[in-house]
């Protein structure tokens, strides 16, 4: 059985530990949200699951073998991913474009209009098409 003691130093810690105290440290926690979110299968999501089954039967086709159906909802997961990184990078960008006092902020704007240099310029320029 648990001492009266060890009873009150439990309850001492968990008043203690409710989280961060400042701004910085709830903007900090509130990012590990999105980042742990954006880790979790797609799988974890029936609705976005079922986006992933009917996006890889678009891609696949009727009546094609299971190896095709294996494939096109491997490249489907891939799409439905790659959608929701630049939802959370749309949010990121959003957010930190203004301010608090409502000035616009600079470093978001060079982020989003540099020019890659180095290994990072060919996949960039392909994918601007």
């Amino acid at each position: 059985m648990t001492s009266e003691r060890k009873i009150r130093a439990n309850r001492a810690n968990a008043r203690a530990s409710t989280g961060p105290k400042t701004a910085q440290g709830r903007a900090r926690s509130a990012r590990n949200a999105l980042r742990h979110s954006l880790s979790l299968s797609i799988y974890s999501d029936p609705l976005v699951s079922e986006e992933v089954e009917t996006l890889a039967r678009e891609i696949a086709g009727p009546d094609t073998s299971a190896e095709i159906q294996d494939l096109a909802r491997q490249i489907a997961e891939a799409q439905i991913d790659l959608r929701r990184v630049r939802y959370a990078r749309h949010q990121f960008l959003t957010q930190t474009s203004v301010a608090p006092t409502g000035a616009p902020l600079t470093a978001p704007e060079k982020f989003v209009t540099s020019v890659p240099e180095g290994p990072d310029k060919f996949p960039t320029t392909t994918a601007r098409g």
